[in-house]
């Protein structure tokens, strides 16, 4: 109901609401099919002069635990308007996340007002989908101003090139790159609207239970990809690189590269950010 109340304001609001393009002004977008960088100096004005990074928060709702992780990012989100200069979110925002015609999930309401407050005062938000959101859609896009990037995204910002993704694509295993491939499938979005989505939400639950579970040989094998993923992207000419995925924060250095794995909104509550060309690791606490 929240949800519904907010679109019917939005609606009303509209006439004082700008659109948000992926090139504003200070950052600038390379565009692989044209191989070009575009957008330096176009679209709107932002207040902030820093970048936030932040991946894997998860949400899904249901219990108290769920509402202390989405409260807390909530007053993340808060602390970050008028400071940021785009917020880019790396995969995986909803632990699932369908868009039927006329109805779409219940969980997130918070996060997602919050968000779309953001997105009104100026500062972009950029959400990569992840192995557990991949389903996002146009509530998301056209409703809140949430710009959806369905691949890894090229930017500049602040003088910096940054290359960043999710990080499951780049996961070399044929039998998870069919599955990745078949669920993306329209025709898969369209058997999936067949299902009520009372039961589509429990079998989404199941199967992201059971893609929690992870060995800690298949982590190795997951994080050894990342990091030959980073290089491959430093010789071609990336300052940042910066994954999600993997749900342990890590950064590092390396002649005058940086590597940001952003850790989770689950246990961690990490974030990366970006100010005066240096990338930083950090984690939110309400009081920060």
């Amino acid at each position: 109901m929240d949800l519904i109340k907010l679109t019917i304001l939005f609606r009303l609001c509209q006439g004082f609401y700008t659109d948000v393009s992926l090139a504003h002004k200070g950052a600038s977008y390379y565009l692989p099919h044209r191989g070009r960088w575009i957008g330096q100096g176009e679209g709107l004005s932002y207040r902030g002069s820093a970048v936030y990074f932040l991946s894997d928060t998860h949400i899904r709702g249901g219990s108290e635990t769920e509402r202390f992780r989405e409260e807390r990012l909530v007053s993340f989100l808060c602390h970050i308007m008028g400071r940021a200069e785009a917020l880019y979110i790396l995969g995986d925002l909803f632990d699932f996340w369908f868009e039927y015609r006329s109805v779409i999930p219940r969980t997130g309401g918070r996060v997602l007002y919050a968000l779309h407050h953001l997105v009104s005062s100026g500062t972009p938000v950029i959400c990569i989908s992840g192995n557990h959101d991949f389903w996002l859609g146009s509530y998301i896009s056209d409703e809140m101003g949430i710009r959806i990037a369905r691949r890894p995204l090229w930017v500049r910002h602040q003088g910096m090139r940054i290359f960043m993704a999710h990080g499951d694509e780049f996961f070399r295993d044929l039998g998870y790159l069919a599955l990745r491939y078949a669920l993306r499938h329209p025709l898969s979005i369209r058997l999936f609207r067949l299902i009520h989505p009372d039961l589509g939400a429990l079998l989404a639950e199941a199967l992201s239970q059971a893609s929690r579970s992870i060995s800690p040989a298949k982590f190795r094998k997951v994080r050894e990809e990342l990091l030959r993923t980073a290089e491959e992207k430093f010789r071609e000419g990336a300052d940042v690189v910066a994954f999600g995925h993997l749900h342990v924060p890590m950064l590092r250095r390396c002649g005058g590269h940086t590597l940001v794995v952003l850790g989770d909104w689950i246990r961690n509550f990490t974030y990366a950010v970006l100010e005066d060309g240096e990338v930083s690791l950090r984690r939110w606490e309400p009081s920060s």
